[in-house]
């Protein structure tokens, strides 16, 4: 088992690392990277989905729980070094293609007032109720 050290920086914590973390000793996957965005911070450092997480700076997250392991990330503050296992857990869509906030342009819609307007489904309407939360009103109505 051949591990690979990645070792990510970024200037303020505002700025976030690019990737997903999943699994744990208390989910039914080893600890692992689900998602890395691209061109994000972790992908241009190397880290790739299924990569397995084997350590977390100087710590084993062999034994870690995925709320452990999400805090020691946390705690790492702006520099976070992993040791990862390449391809240790099969992944079914590897990397998101949401861009990153500081990657963004300007809005192009903003000439149109009414584009928003039209992107509203009715599950975003807030006059509507779904019908559970209606027989939840009616059965508190009726005591």
């Amino acid at each position: 088992m051949m591990t690979t050290t990645i070792k990510l920086r970024r200037n303020n914590t505002a700025i976030p690392w690019g990737f997903r973390l999943n699994g744990g000793v208390d989910l039914p996957l080893p600890l692992h990277i689900q998602k890395v965005t691209p061109n994000g911070l972790a992908h241009r450092a190397g880290l790739q989905p299924g990569d397995g997480v084997i350590q977390i700076g100087q710590l084993s997250s062999v034994e870690m729980t995925h709320e452990e392991a999400k805090m020691t990330i946390i705690r790492s503050g702006n520099e976070l070094e992993f040791a990862v296992v390449r391809n240790a857990v099969p992944v079914s869509s590897p990397i998101i293609d949401v861009p990153s906030p500081y990657q963004l342009s300007p809005v192009q819609n903003d000439r149109d007032p009414d584009f928003w307007k039209r992107q509203t489904t009715p599950l975003q309407d807030p006059n509507l109720q779904s019908r559970s939360f209606k027989l939840l009103q009616q059965s508190f109505c009726l005591k």
